[in-house]
């Protein structure tokens, strides 16, 4: 059954899971309002609904109504961002790279330089006096240093929701643990909510809160080309909750609790 609703809470980490081409980076392009690509078909009256901290519900398709002035300034008032390529600023330093973005929410910039060095140093446990001392340029460290410095920038500011696509792709396992349990630890301290996709299954068993499987389907009706159309699709048997005593259930029977290693063999198998 396919689902006809999903509610993100504020506080959980979710984990769009799925094989590539499925459409996991466009849920993210359509859920941090970088891309247009929502519809609302007639007669259905399905709606995507923000929910902010003074509980104010906002409809996307109205938010894609507004200017785009207005869009980007909801974007950086309510969202951050881990782009899988980091998108680092080679020009700006490794600091400034992670500092700037806040003096746009009009931070005061000395606040925010000594925040910045505060999540480099939690980021980067066993170098991070390599990046404060000689804060060298993005093109000077490697792409896992990289990947972490684009989560700092991420994490360095106020936000309400964190969208991470792949944030942990360049990283060894180690690593991997070491920043999502920083991410964590900030979701705790900022009442805030992480949408994330990943490949890395073992990744979602050990931080989600929420699993959610995207499959690869194929359409009956064939388009111009004679060629039948793949997309993407999220079913009820699909998407796993944790409970609050770390076991988990399917949407599709929240009654049935499924043993971890019973669903990670699952996943694995829908990568095939």
């Amino acid at each position: 059954m396919v689902v006809k609703e999903l509610t993100v809470l504020e506080g959980e980490m979710v984990f769009f899971v799925g094989p590539s081409g499925v459409g996991k980076s466009t849920i993210l392009e359509t859920l941090g309002l970088m891309s247009d690509t929502i519809t609302k078909a007639k007669g259905n009256d399905s709606e995507l609904t923000f929910l902010d901290k003074q509980q104010n519900a906002l409809s996307f398709y109205d938010l894609w109504d507004k200017k785009e002035k207005d869009i980007s300034r909801f974007r950086r008032e309510n969202f951050s961002f881990i782009f899988q390529s980091t998108n680092l600023f080679e020009s700006l330093s490794a600091i400034e790279n992670v500092y700037l973005p806040t003096l746009f929410k009009r931070n005061d910039r000395a606040e925010s330089i000594k925040n910045t060095r505060m999540v480099i140093r939690e980021i980067f446990p066993g170098d991070s006096e390599i990046i404060l001392s000689k804060n060298p340029k993005i093109t000077e460290i490697s792409g896992g240093q990289r990947q972490r410095l684009a989560f700092c920038r991420a994490v360095a500011h106020d936000f309400n929701i964190l969208f991470a696509d792949e944030p942990t792709g360049n990283l060894d396992v180690a690593n991997s643990h070491n920043l999502m349990n920083a991410l964590k630890l900030n979701l705790e301290q900022k009442k805030g909510t992480a949408i994330v996709v990943s490949h890395d299954i073992q990744l979602a068993m050990n931080f989600a809160t929420k699993i959610v499987l995207i499959t690869r389907e194929q359409s009956d009706i064939p388009n111009g080309n004679n060629k039948k159309e793949i997309f993407g699709l999220i079913q009820s048997k699909n998407t796993f909750v944790k409970d609050e005593d770390n076991s988990w259930y399917s949407l599709e029977n929240p009654n049935k609790k499924i043993k971890s290693e019973d669903i990670k063999q699952y996943l694995i198998s829908q990568f095939n």
